[in-house]
């Protein structure tokens, strides 16, 4: 049997790492086979052809440049398995400061995020921001600009890190 196994919704730009194993009616995988694959598609798999290990897995990359609903097809010994693969054109990123950004206490720092949907901004869409330490200013929601931006300052009110996290409709990033 083939099974093909990876992560089932991509974000544009982004690229996931999909696991094939080819096994025996025993459930021994099949060494040293070739697999092709396909994306229905068009989003770019690298490597687009595969030989499977001693254990019969082989592993590609799908790079989501195609939005929407793919299939990608992996084909071995005659068997076909395919996997469908949501790719969101949502492109929602905290943008600043760089993850790992040291803020003093007493100072603040603004920490940005911007979302993009299919490369355009989206416009006054409300974004809520939350961290484990520290104060949000102004409180949040925030809605984004003309850029798809929206921003906050966070203070620190003790020493050790925050995680920053944002959210909006159906998106998320930290």
């Amino acid at each position: 049997s083939l099974t093909v196994s990876g992560p089932a919704n991509l974000v544009i730009n982004n690229a996931g790492t999909y696991d094939v194993l080819l096994t025996n009616s025993s459930g021994q995988g099949i060494p040293g086979t070739a697999v092709t694959l396909s994306s229905a598609s068009g989003n770019t798999l690298t490597p687009s052809a595969l030989t499977t290990t001693g254990s019969g897995h082989a592993t590609f990359t799908l790079t989501a440049t195609v939005g929407g609903t793919d299939t990608v097809t992996a084909t071995s010994l005659g068997l076909p398995q395919q996997k469908t693969v949501t790719v969101s054109t949502q492109s929602f990123n905290i943008t600043a400061p760089a993850t790992g950004t040291k803020v003093n206490l007493g100072a603040s720092q603004n920490v940005t995020v911007t979302w993009l949907n299919a490369g355009v901004p989206v416009v006054n869409a409300p974004v809520t921001f939350a961290a484990t330490r520290g104060t949000l200013v102004p409180a949040t929601p925030v809605n984004t600009d003309a850029n798809g931006n929206a921003t906050v300052s966070i203070s620190p009110t003790g020493a050790g890190p925050s995680i920053v996290s944002a959210s909006g409709a159906r998106v998320t990033a930290q």
